[in-house]
């Protein structure tokens, strides 16, 4: 299998970032995105690994996901100058929202350790299909993000009645306006 603990030698995660502007204010966003690279430097998209990760290792999926918001976290740290303070990064994730409301205590002590302050520098980047299918746990993730000053971006949202009693769903004005990522 392309991910596997024994294909961990041959493989090596890297992290590569996105712009996402907002063409009304001009801000950006760098999505954070996870890829594999071999020993030739071939480089392998999500799409190629996680299917392996979630037929059957549930665990590694969310170990990959602290992985990546673990070095989200220090790529934003070593950033300098007076515009590095108003970089944002998405962390986009895969693992199921219990996971995600797991790692709310390695994300908070990773932005304090990593000395990162201000409001919305850090989002979770989340499938509307994954906060779908837990709405009350992506309640309370959202309630934590919000006590962090972080935000969250759901991707894929789509026109259909789930996703419409989703945005009945959450509590915030702000948080559907920072919601909705195309």
């Amino acid at each position: 299998p392309l991910y596997s603990s024994a294909a961990s030698d041959v493989y090596k995660r890297q992290l590569h970032y996105q712009p996402i502007v907002n063409m009304n204010s001009g801000d950006t966003v760098f999505e954070a995105l996870v890829r594999l690279v071999d020993e030739d430097d071939a480089l392998y998209l999500p799409g190629q690994f996680l299917p392996q990760l979630t037929e059957g290792n549930h665990g590694t999926l969310h170990d990959l996901d602290r992985w990546v918001v673990e070095h989200a976290l220090e790529g934003l740290s070593e950033l300098s100058g007076k515009a590095a303070a108003g970089y944002s990064v998405a962390i986009k994730l895969a693992s199921p929202m219990a996971d995600v409301a797991r790692m709310m205590p390695f994300l908070s002590s990773g932005m304090r350790n990593a000395s990162i302050k201000g409001k919305r520098r850090i989002y979770l980047a989340l499938s509307s299909p994954t906060v779908i299918k837990d709405v009350a746990k992506a309640k309370q993730v959202l309630n934590v993000l919000h006590g962090m000053n972080c935000g969250l971006i759901i991707e894929h949202v789509e026109t259909g009645p789930a996703s419409i009693e989703l945005l009945k769903e959450l509590p915030t004005v702000e948080f559907v306006l920072s919601l909705i990522h195309i």
